[in-house]
């Protein structure tokens, strides 16, 4: 039976008189009865108080049944006397008032944090001393929270925040910042400093501060002090705002200024160094030049360079000149870089990977991916991942800024390192023309790869020869190439195709192509360079490198020695196609040779005809021997061979020419 004290009452503005006038007179509706223990006392059953009084009791100090209900999660909190010997020290070397409340205050915060994270990791521990699910647990909590006055947030969430904190930076999440809290205006109440208050006006401040508007101190000061005003809690200063947002801009920056400047200035960033020799890691992007060049109408314009770097030494390996960057731009610039690498090392090199920004990224993917092993784009809104952007502010810094035409800074630079505009409309009008400033640029970029060369060669050397991977003229070709749009057949000469209005011959000493001689090819050409084209052939199945035919002079004395060696070479060609030709022809006797002897059940019509089709005069090898002059076997040999062939012969004349009567009446032609 619960039973409550006259205390309870009297804590709730019931005064002595009315209780012991309702003592006296017994009246029904308090229910008032000795206490079980202590003679002389009165307490108070709950079930037969009148609704008025319990409603006070409730408003008051809390529902006594709901109270004691819980009483069975108090008995298994379970003091934690380390926090207690913790909280104690710490308060001491702070020199706090009111030590022994404050350190069991929390102390008992701290039980009930690390009772919460028990029935958590075990679930089952609670539903069998409990009977309840871990839900039903935190809202209880959370209820003893309001009517035992813990030191934690009385909300689900708010508790959750509070037990991840604990568990990352321990018992300091309870204590409450100590000092002079009542002269603070963020938390204040009327009894006091408030932490729950304190969270929510901070998380007000921080939503604010976190909008995409980007408001600044004042704007946000004026906006959260209408709603202080109308909760009525003190209003806070311009410099308090400013002060909770500066402690919160890793948590504001993302919302005010984008997730670029977030991961730029918030984020964690990875340290990398360069690689020890080039072609490892090339890195490309657009840049437009900071110096104007005068157009056709006579505006000051600007040009675009897509610039292929080599992070080793930033040396920059290839570059393109345009109006505005584009795919045909980027390709062009790696098509120079590769065609550099050829002139620093004798051949074409491939880079291992390749970094590039997302400008128009599916269109080039193919591409990148084909040059290089690796291609790696860079992550969208991260700047710091790309070494590029630095180096061209480095261009425009050593180079164009010394150059007259020179249009300034970015427009996020400070005003007072930007050009004089004044002065700079005065002297457009001597601006250089296009062509001037692609000289102009292409200086820079000489001068450039004049001062880094030395050391890109020296560590080109000392790379491992492993690491040295070239681009293949097939692949070359297929990369940057372009296809004439129709197919070519293969002639003697080799295959006749027209390349930027002149009519061209192609061929190749690789048998295989001539093997195909029955096939139609279509034509990819570099269009810088058609020394040498790409045959595929019209399934796709077949692709060779045809190099351009080499036209000799009718003349023997015209011929230079280059002409004698490549005709030496055609001719040589030639013989060994001759003999691949007699070789197939003499294995292929032999086979029909074998295959004809192990065929049965011809008839006899039927062989002879077979064996003319198949054989030369009755023997299977004959020709094919003379035309291979093998006759070099002993005399003897020779004359018996001779004899069985004419004796083979005479029988096939003879069986030939009674085939031929049986399938033939002669009466017809006889007149």
């Amino acid at each position: 039976m619960l039973c409550l004290t006259w205390k309870a009452f009297k804590d709730c503005g019931v005064s002595d008189n009315t209780l012991s006038s309702a003592s006296d007179r017994g009246t029904q509706s308090w229910g008032m009865i000795d206490h079980p223990e202590k003679r002389r006392t009165k307490v108070i059953v709950w079930a037969k108080l009148g609704d008025r009084y319990r409603e006070l009791i409730i408003k008051n100090i809390g529902d006594p049944l709901e109270y004691f209900s819980k009483q069975p999660i108090r008995e298994l909190i379970i003091p934690d006397p380390r926090a207690e010997e913790y909280y104690r020290k710490k308060l001491i070397s702070m020199k706090s008032s009111n030590l022994h409340e404050k350190v069991s205050k929390y102390t008992k915060a701290v039980s009930y944090i690390n009772f919460l994270i028990k029935a958590e990791n075990d679930k089952k521990w609670i539903k069998q001393v409990l009977n309840i699910s871990f839900k039903q647990l935190k809202e209880n909590v959370c209820s003893i929270i309001v009517s035992d006055n813990i030191a934690l947030p009385k909300e689900n969430r708010p508790l959750e925040n509070k037990i991840k904190k604990f568990k990352e930076i321990g018992y300091d999440c309870i204590l409450r910042r100590e000092g002079n809290l009542n002269a603070k205006k963020i938390g204040k109440t009327a009894v006091g400093f408030d932490e729950e208050l304190c969270e929510k006006q901070i998380a007000l401040i921080r939503k604010c501060a976190s909008m995409h508007n980007n408001f600044d101190s004042q704007q946000i000061t004026n906006a959260v002090n209408k709603v202080f005003a109308a909760n009525e809690w003190p209003v806070i200063s311009k410099s308090t705002v400013y002060t909770i947002i500066k402690a919160n801009e890793h948590l504001t920056k993302a919302g005010n200024r984008g997730k670029r400047a977030y991961n730029n200035e918030i984020s964690m960033q990875v340290k990398r160094h360069r690689p020890k020799f080039p072609l490892q890691y090339f890195t490309l992007d657009g840049w437009t030049v900071e110096l104007a060049y005068l157009d056709e109408n006579g505006k000051p314009s600007r040009l675009v360079v897509v610039v292929v770097l080599d992070v080793m030494n930033n040396y920059p390996i290839g570059y393109a000149i345009g109006e505005r960057e584009s795919a045909d731009l980027i390709r062009a610039a790696n098509r120079n870089a590769l065609i550099h690498t050829n002139e620093l090392f004798g051949d074409y090199y491939r880079p291992w990977q390749l970094q590039s920004d997302n400008f128009a990224i599916k269109q080039n993917t193919p591409f990148f991916e084909a040059i290089a092993h690796l291609h790696t784009p860079a992550a969208v809104g991260n700047a710091k991942a790309k070494v590029i952007e630095p180096y061209f502010k480095d261009l425009n810094k050593n180079y164009c800024q010394r150059a007259y035409n020179w249009t300034g800074f970015n427009i996020d630079a400070q005003k007072r390192n930007q050009v004089n505009r004044e002065f700079s409309d005065k002297i457009k009008k001597n601006f250089p023309n296009k062509d001037e400033l692609i000289s102009q640029i292409d200086s820079i970029f000489f001068q450039e790869r004049s001062l880094k060369h030395e050391s890109y060669i020296m560590q080109f050397n000392a790379m491992p020869a492993s690491e040295k991977v070239t681009l293949e003229r097939k692949d070359w070709l297929m990369v940057f190439g372009k296809p004439t749009g129709y197919t070519n057949a293969l002639h003697g000469p080799g295959i006749i195709t027209t390349l930027k209005g002149t009519k061209l011959v192609y061929d190749s000493f690789d048998p295989a192509f001539r093997n195909l001689q029955h096939l139609n090819w279509k034509v990819v050409y570099d269009e810088h360079d058609l020394e040498t084209i790409l045959a595929i052939s019209e399934d796709d199945k077949h692709r060779f490198v045809l190099d351009q035919k080499r036209s000799l002079p009718m003349d023997v004395r015209s011929m230079t020695s280059e002409d004698h060696t490549y005709l030496a070479q055609v001719r040589k060609y030639n013989k060994e196609r001759e003999q691949h030709v007699i070789d197939t022809y003499i294995e292929d006797a032999a086979l029909v040779e074998d295959v004809l002897s192990n065929t049965v059940e011809i008839d006899a019509n039927a062989e002879l005809a077979i064996k003319g089709m198949f054989t030369y005069n009755g023997q299977q090898k004959e020709g094919i021997q003379d035309a291979k002059g093998l006759k070099k076997q002993k005399e003897k040999q020779l004359k018996i061979e001779q004899k069985e062939s004419a004796k083979e012969n005479a029988n096939w004349q003879a069986a030939h020419m009674e085939y031929l009567k049986s399938k033939t009446d002669f009466s017809k032609y006889l007149d």
